[in-house]
């Protein structure tokens, strides 16, 4: 693609970037990318498009919307038009420079047995401030864990807090108990995504291995607040007609809360991030694709019948696939439901293996 145009239209958008305000004219400074021509937006659509198509790997290293923002700020710089080859070495040289970083991610439903934990290389679980941080503002903290971070990582970021404190005086339960504080690599679109996906394998893991108890709540990512915790049923009766005053009972009339999700041990809590730490392995791949997936497939609210069917086929395949090529998972699937006892758990709920073949 040639960018001589664009790079025509982008340098006019830095003139009129730079225009003195007329006489009594309020005039704010935007992003450069605001001053660009509709028809140089669409040149800067096709610039994104043709690095996703000849230059993949580097385009990737940016969410899109960052991408189009990058290649404005480097075209701005030049003397003349690059050519594409030398703008994508030029985005490439950008995400060589940046990172390694440290990522807070939220986790929301969840209870912790210690203030701090260390799970791995650069990954440390720490409990969230309750509400003594609101009551006493820096004071009152529950535990001296800020200096166990610096300890454990050389590093720290903020601690997150369980409750908002709003500029009315409301406060707001977010339910996040803890966040996740782990070292990631790359540019910081690739690092946050990084860490948000890195949480989500760990929670579906630490559901497999040390399920819920009770009305306890698997945790979620903590990103989005506040995180719901009641069920609500879903209402029902049998149909009536011409039947002013219903006769038929009205069902699913109820309302649950469920509760925090009780960390397991720390052992426990770092098994995915070993799996990840040795990611060469096809049994840490298998233990992180298939738990995923089972984690998936249990979301009955969140997903149809048909998508969590898909997920557990899913799950079953990853777990048991044997590398090499070869296709038969579901063999393999066989011999750990037998020794399992799979089968018989199905027999004493009435089911019998054939029920489960599609």
């Amino acid at each position: 693609m040639n960018l001589a145009d664009l790079w025509d239209a982008v340098c006019r958008a830095r003139v009129e970037q730079r225009r003195p305000p007329e006489p009594g004219e309020d005039l704010y400074v935007l992003p450069l990318r605001a001053y660009l021509e509709p028809a140089a937006t669409a040149l800067l659509r096709r610039a994104v498009r043709a690095l996703r198509r000849d230059h993949p790997v580097r385009a990737v290293l940016f969410e899109e919307t960052n991408l189009a923002d990058l290649i404005v700020d480097q075209l701005v710089e030049c003397d003349s038009a690059p050519d594409l080859d030398e703008l994508a070495d030029r985005l490439l040289a950008i995400a060589q420079s940046h990172g390694p970083w440290m990522v807070s991610t939220p986790v929301a439903n969840i209870v912790t047995r210690e203030p701090a934990v260390k799970l791995g290389d650069g990954v440390v679980l720490w409990r969230a401030l309750g509400t003594d941080w609101i009551d006493e503002h820096f004071g009152g903290h529950e535990d001296e864990s800020d200096l166990a971070i610096a300890e454990l990582l050389g590093d720290r970021l903020p601690r997150v807090t369980r409750w908002l404190a709003l500029s009315d005086g409301d406060r707001i339960d977010t339910r996040v108990g803890a966040q996740l504080l782990t070292e990631e690599h790359g540019t910081a679109d690739i690092a946050l995504a990084a860490a948000r996906s890195r949480t989500q394998y760990a929670i579906a893991v630490w559901g497999v291995m040390a399920p819920p108890e009770g009305w306890q709540l698997l945790p979620e990512l903590g990103v989005w607040a506040q995180q719901p915790h009641f069920v609500i049923g879903q209402r029902y009766k049998r149909r009536e007609h011409d039947q002013l005053v219903p006769r038929e009972r009205v069902q699913g009339n109820w309302i649950r809360q469920w509760a925090d999700y009780v960390a397991p041990d720390a052992d426990t809590l770092a098994v995915p991030f070993a799996a990840m730490a040795r990611l060469e392995r096809r049994s840490s791949r298998a233990l992180l694709s298939s738990a995923l997936a089972y984690h998936q497939a249990t979301r009955r609210i969140r997903f149809a019948p048909s998508e969590r069917l898909r997920s557990v086929g899913v799950a079953i395949e990853t777990l048991c696939d044997p590398g090499d090529g070869q296709d038969h998972a579901f063999d393999r699937w066989s011999t750990v439901a037998d020794r399992l006892a799979v089968w018989e758990e199905l027999r004493d709920r009435g089911y019998d293996p054939s029920d489960t073949q599609g």
